[in-house]
């Protein structure tokens, strides 16, 4: 549990190090790839250390990003806003539980605390990162990061959709004509017949999840982006017992994104821990 908790802040402070330029670094101090430390204070007095990469992306105020111990294991980080030299953000810890971020920036240094729960335990972290020499990473793209919240905050309504708004929520993301395929349950060719499926088979049964360091972007010309990768599927907190790929067509008008055509296919059983464990 502990480890996936550092992979999620990991990675989000990773991105710090692109900011490779004085000018980039002054208009956005917080986009780049960083690495460096954690520390885990539980209150029992033990202590925790891993190892941090942060992948971040700023525009303006907000930051988006995604964070993890190495950069094969990432993950989304939301409400991220930048005031200054100052950052803060939430990310998932534990099923159920969160760290909230606040890190500063001092010159080439990336530093401060989180605060939440990991499991039952109460916890502080301590972060202390710089940027990573060198870094590449596919997650560094904007259009990579746009496309990755949009995923995080349609399949977090997903995730909750026993809330009539959450349900709501969700449909928003997609056009009303839209195209849906599934190899097991067919075809439907509106968004009505596809939320229809969500609310008799998905709500309050099981809960999805992604596999970030699966998730690809390709962009489309003059109409939007391509994702793809490879998402669970978990009828408990602690197991997910199916696995499948998927492939979303994204429109983007006027800086408004929706999905017009979705694939959920390959679906196989697999049996493996929920990532809140």
């Amino acid at each position: 549990m502990v480890r996936r908790a550092f992979t999620i802040i990991a990675t989000c402070l990773a991105m710090f190090a692109l900011s490779a330029s004085p000018a980039a670094a002054a208009d956005a101090p917080f986009s780049g790839t960083w690495s460096g430390s954690f520390e885990v204070h539980h209150a029992d007095g033990r202590v925790g250390h891993e190892t941090a990469w942060l992948v971040l992306q700023q525009t303006g105020k907000a930051v988006v990003g995604t964070a993890g111990p190495r950069p094969d294991q990432q993950g989304p980080i939301r409400e991220g806003v930048a005031t200054g030299n100052r950052l803060t953000f939430v990310v998932d810890s534990t099923k159920g539980k969160v760290l909230k971020v606040a890190l500063s920036r001092d010159s080439d240094r990336l530093s401060g605390e989180a605060t939440g729960e990991i499991g039952e335990d109460k916890v502080r972290v301590v972060m202390d990162l710089e940027p990573a020499n060198g870094a590449t990473n596919a997650a560094a793209d904007p259009l990579y990061q746009k496309i990755l919240a949009l995923d995080t905050d349609m399949f977090d309504a997903f995730n909750r959709c026993s809330d009539p708004a959450q349900l709501e929520k969700h449909a928003s993301f997609f056009v009303k004509e839209l195209e849906f395929y599934h190899d097991k349950g067919g075809a439907s060719f509106t968004r009505d017949e596809y939320m229809k499926g969500v609310h008799d088979n998905v709500c309050g049964k099981f809960h999805r999840e992604l596999d970030v360091a699966t998730f690809r972007v390709w962009p489309v010309k003059d109409y939007g982006a391509i994702s793809q990768g490879t998402h669970r599927f978990c009828h408990s907190p602690t197991t997910c017992e199916g696995v499948g790929q998927f492939t979303m067509i994204w429109r983007e008008k006027d800086g408004q994104w929706v999905v017009t055509r979705a694939m959920s296919y390959d679906h196989r059983d697999e049996q493996v821990p929920a990532k809140g464990n």
